[in-house]
């Protein structure tokens, strides 16, 4: 009974915190990555930002209830509807929609939208998880059969997909990339404004260092995705995780929007487009088998 009384606690938290973690991805986070897409694409209409804001809070949903079902811990599944069904309860409430209906404030689309954007993203994931999970497992080779069929050495590589190596060499160049760009900040070969150069000098500690640690994730989680290691998922989702949050935290509080041109936010959002696609390439190995 005991037993029972604290796994039904712990998942209870567990849904607590997701839903905690929703709440900041959906409105905070959400509305910052807008207005930043906004300028750097020069998106002025209101129709295109509700449309820009529409696919963020749907990618920020997909990739929370995509990382909770990943995790087996505490009835994923029941977290996911739960979260889902909270966030339209708290849009119904806070909107005025269980009592006015639709506000004419927003085109009625979007009202819609947002009323079921969360349940869509969660039955999305549903679906997508339970036919990515009910795939047959790689069966493995034995010791005798492995030596009678090939050399040694040859099936492990033959069991390392070309987009493993793919990924292996784009992160270590992009980390050799980071520590030669850094080198060339500091050494003072690459000719700044002198307004940029000084905040870059200010808050150069704490970018720098959130910086060398996400790539160290990164790079961490590309040597394991190489080794087939399923680790390279977990350090993929916290090295993505780090990276998006030290962003809005420079972006709030250190003004870092005044030291990257239009081509870095450009870059920036490009490459957390990549490793969610990698993250979901490692969720899809980890679910086949692929991964040890």
């Amino acid at each position: 009974m005991a037993r029972f009384i604290i796994s039904r606690l712990w998942t209870l938290f567990l849904a607590m915190v997701s839903l905690l973690v929703l709440f900041i991805l959906q409105y905070p986070v959400a509305n910052l990555c807008t207005n930043l897409l906004m300028m750097t694409f020069g998106i002025t209409s209101s129709n295109g930002q509700l449309l820009l804001d529409t696919a963020i809070s749907f990618t920020f949903a997909c990739a929370l209830y995509f990382f909770i079902l990943s995790v087996h811990k505490g009835h994923p599944r029941g977290i996911v509807l739960f979260c889902a069904l909270s966030i339209t309860l708290f849009w119904g409430i806070e909107s005025g929609f269980f009592i006015d209906g639709l506000s004419p404030l927003y085109p009625a689309w979007y009202e819609i939208n947002m009323g079921i954007n969360d349940l869509l993203a969660a039955a999305f994931c549903l679906v997508l998880f339970a036919r990515v999970t009910n795939k047959p497992p790689v069966p493995e080779i034995t010791a005798d059969a492995h030596e009678e069929a090939e050399p040694p050495g040859r099936h492990a590589r033959l069991n390392r997909p070309k987009w493993v190596w793919l990924i292996f060499i784009l992160y270590l160049t992009a980390t050799l990339w980071s520590v030669f760009s850094y080198a060339l900040l500091y050494s003072g070969a690459v000719p700044t404004l002198k307004a940029r150069h000084d905040l870059f000098v200010t808050h150069a500690p704490m970018f720098v260092f959130f910086s060398l640690v996400t790539r160290i994730l990164f790079t961490a989680a590309a040597v394991a995705l190489f080794s087939m290691k399923r680790l390279s998922f977990y350090l993929f989702s916290w090295a993505l995780i780090l990276s998006m949050g030290a962003m809005v935290y420079h972006v709030l509080f250190n003004h870092l929007t005044a030291l990257m041109a239009l081509p870095v936010l450009v870059a920036t959002f490009i490459g957390w487009c990549i490793a969610g696609t990698v993250l979901l390439y490692c969720f899809s190995l980890k679910a086949r088998g692929r991964l040890s």
